[in-house]
């Protein structure tokens, strides 16, 4: 049975690989390759690195806010490669991530084992 503590992080999961989606695209770091059969080392590896880019999103979203429209490409252009490290230190290349953030925008059983893990790694 899951507890309700579970229940309010799924949509926030969700909300995550929404945005992740979005700003992968809206940089031009659209997925050049079909995701594939993801295996179960990858959910892995891509649940943790989805709670290591969350992390740097999360550090960066405040100043975003605050930030003077000028400044904030240059905090765009930083947190992207903070992400990019983020996933390569959890063990993806970041083109297979982004393929996968992809797929599990199209696959519900994906996106399931995905959200599954990233609750198993945080608990």
């Amino acid at each position: 049975m899951k507890s309700s503590n579970t229940f309010s992080t799924v949509p926030a999961i969700r909300r995550f690989l929404t945005l992740a989606v979005i700003l992968l695209a809206g940089f031009g770091l659209a997925a050049t390759a079909s995701a594939g059969d993801v295996t179960d080392e990858e959910v892995e590896l891509f649940a943790a690195a989805s709670i290591a880019v969350e992390d740097v999103t999360d550090r960066y979203e405040a100043q975003l806010e605050d930030a003077p429209k000028a400044e904030q490409q240059e905090l765009v252009a930083e947190m992207s490669e903070k992400m990019q490290q983020a996933v390569l230190d959890a063990g993806l290349s970041w083109e297979r991530y982004q393929d996968i953030v992809f797929e599990a925008g199209s696959d519900e059983v994906l996106n399931e084992r995905i959200i599954q893990e990233i609750e198993s790694q945080r608990d």
